[in-house]
């Protein structure tokens, strides 16, 4: 990666011919999915414009045209940090919505199951 981030002519050539089969299987993904935005992250997204441009003109030349148009392809902000930031954010809302659910069943006894009384019959 390095190599590329250095511009060394054969670094950038293979990171731009891998990024563009990479962006022609994403092609098949937005075919499939039709995404809004593709974001490359990790590792991937230190080596910069060499990449991203190299998978958007896969994705567009793969995908079906209007889908390859509106798909934004787009380097992670967060760099090789994405993948553990994005893993804390699922584990945080998978306990976010433990809790509320815990504190709906105990606001609105959910979890408590009553007995409906019959009414009695008048003598």
């Amino acid at each position: 990666m390095t190599g590329c981030v250095a511009g060394e002519p054969s670094f950038v050539r293979a990171v731009a011919d891998a990024g563009q089969h990479l962006g022609f299987v994403l092609a098949n993904v937005t075919n499939l999915l039709a995404p809004s935005r593709i974001v490359l992250g990790g590792e991937l997204s230190s080596v910069g414009d060499t990449l991203v441009d190299a998978v958007r003109r896969g994705v567009r030349t793969g995908a079906a045209r209007t889908l390859g148009e509106q798909v934004d392809v787009v380097a992670a902000e967060l760099g090789e940090r994405s993948e553990v930031v994005g893993a804390v954010e699922l584990a945080l809302a998978a306990l976010s919505e433990q809790l509320e659910i815990r504190v709906a069943s105990q606001l609105f006894d959910l979890s408590a199951t009553r007995e409906v009384s019959e009414p009695r019959a008048s003598a």
